[in-house]
């Protein structure tokens, strides 16, 4: 049995050429309907009318157009039924973070997913930065995954990617905004007083008054 990927088909291969009755011996055809059916479906499905389903030297199985509607019906519902499947057994999960998101300091964000599936990514906008074998480690943003838990340390936060997103394969999903504060304005010039300081002060004081006494 020949099968065809993404290589040149000879014209004589097509089930559109011309074969003779001798060329099927009797032994080699399907004794039934279900059974061509069934051959065609799960051992070779062809994905082109003219393409042969099977053939050899001696013989070649052809499906008419009403067994390749079937057949791409078929593969429609498998296709539809996988991802139906994978999307209503998706669930969203909580994002932590490690602290308050404040502008231009780093934060950790945290997600934990039962039997999390790799590849996983998370993004901001256009960027990703994923985990699969190796995971993203830059200047300004690393994946930590371990078990069930993938991490993204992020250097400075910014307005700009406040709100970030998490997938894993399983198409299980988080998401959060961030509320990002101002850090607090430090106030130049000034600083508390030291106990030595305040000592020195109160000597001065009481010095100058018995000078004036």
């Amino acid at each position: 049995m020949h099968i065809f990927h993404n290589t040149y088909i000879p014209q004589s291969t097509f089930c559109d050429a011309h074969i003779p009755r001798s060329a099927f011996p009797d032994a080699h055809i399907p004794r039934s309907t279900f059974e061509t059916k069934f051959f065609s479906l799960f051992v070779f499905p062809s994905w082109f009318l003219k393409l042969p389903i099977a053939s050899s030297h001696n013989y070649k199985v052809c499906p008419n157009r009403r067994d390749s509607v079937i057949m791409a019906k078929w593969i429609l519902f498998c296709c539809l039924f996988v991802t139906f499947d994978h999307l209503s057994r998706a669930q969203k999960y909580n994002i932590t973070q490690s602290g308050p998101a404040v502008l231009n300091r780093n934060l950790t964000l945290s997600i934990t997913i039962p039997d999390m599936k790799r590849p996983v990514v998370w993004k901001c906008h256009n960027y990703k930065y994923e985990c699969d074998r190796t995971c993203a480690n830059g200047t300004d943003y690393k994946v930590i995954h371990s078990g069930d838990t993938s991490k993204l340390w992020i250097r400075k936060v910014t307005n700009k990617c406040s709100t970030w997103k998490f997938e894993d394969d399983n198409l299980n999903i988080g998401r959060i905004d961030l509320e990002i504060k101002n850090p607090k304005p430090e106030l130049s010039g000034s600083r508390p007083l030291r106990t030595l300081e305040i000592v020195e002060i109160i000597l001065g004081i009481l010095s100058l008054a018995a000078i004036l006494v």
